[in-house]
């Protein structure tokens, strides 16, 4: 009985929703499930909307309204009307925040590789992978063609994370120094990379790999994960869509 009442709600649910669905589409709109409205799709208007707020901001207002619908609902009542926050503005919840307990000292052997990645001995896997990341994407190669120590650079912080990124070997090069696991760095600087985030080459054109989104996420704690994927996976389909627009132009 329990199944036939919710089909008999769900049938009746999508009933009345279809020919608000139906009159909907006659008129050209599209369903957009971020702001769980029918909208008539601009990309101009998407580019203002999504590319002009701070994804800080975004956070801000989720803080303060209490979904992801609310912000594409506040931000898209704020492009037609300039009624919602504006992307200048804090939030009240910032103040509130309480400090960050203080990390205990950790003696090291040898702290060369941590210097590379620009971290502290105390760092944890995640603040290691994001700093991996930074540091790996600003001196790639490929983003430094006229700068020839780039690649000496982008060779030392893939073997620094090598190290690092592998807790029983970072134990070791914590208490014996570099000479005892210089054995064990082995993979190659830009197949490391490309395995965890990609050739940068066709980024203008697919955007950056989800995947690696995620990674840079994992290391901020603070934001609502799952309405901070979903907000750059839309950010990345604009850019995208922009750029092949512009190409065909």
């Amino acid at each position: 009985m329990y199944y036939l009442y919710n089909f008999i709600f769900f049938l009746s649910f999508g009933l009345l929703r279809t020919p608000n669905a139906i009159y909907s589409s006659s008129l050209g709109k599209q369903w957009d499930k971020d702001a769980d409205l029918w909208v008539t799709y601009d990309m101009q208007v998407e580019k203002e909307l999504l590319l002009n707020i701070k994804e800080e901001r975004f956070v801000e207002i989720i803080a303060e309204k209490g979904s992801a619908k609310s912000v594409y609902r506040s931000q898209t009542d704020h492009a037609s009307s300039n009624g919602s926050p504006s992307d200048g503005q804090t939030s009240s919840s910032s103040s509130s925040r309480t400090a960050p307990a203080a990390v205990k000292k950790k003696h090291v052997e040898d702290r060369a590789l941590y210097d590379i990645l620009g971290i502290e001995p105390e760092a944890t896997s995640s603040e290691i992978k994001k700093a991996y990341y930074l540091k790996a994407r600003e001196n790639h190669p490929d983003r430094n063609p006229d700068d020839l120590q780039s690649k000496e650079r982008f060779q030392k912080i893939s073997q620094a994370y090598q190290v690092l990124g592998d807790d029983a070997l970072r134990l070791t090069y914590d208490s014996k120094g570099q000479s005892a696991v210089e054995n064990n760095i082995s993979m190659d600087a830009g197949m490391l990379y490309m395995l965890i985030f990609g050739s940068e080459d066709f980024e203008p054109i697919i955007g950056e790999l989800y995947f690696a989104t995620q990674i840079k996420l994992m290391t901020e704690t603070t934001k609502p994960v799952s309405d901070v994927l979903r907000f750059r996976q839309r950010v990345r389909e604009l850019r995208c869509a922009v750029t092949l627009a512009h190409r065909i132009d």
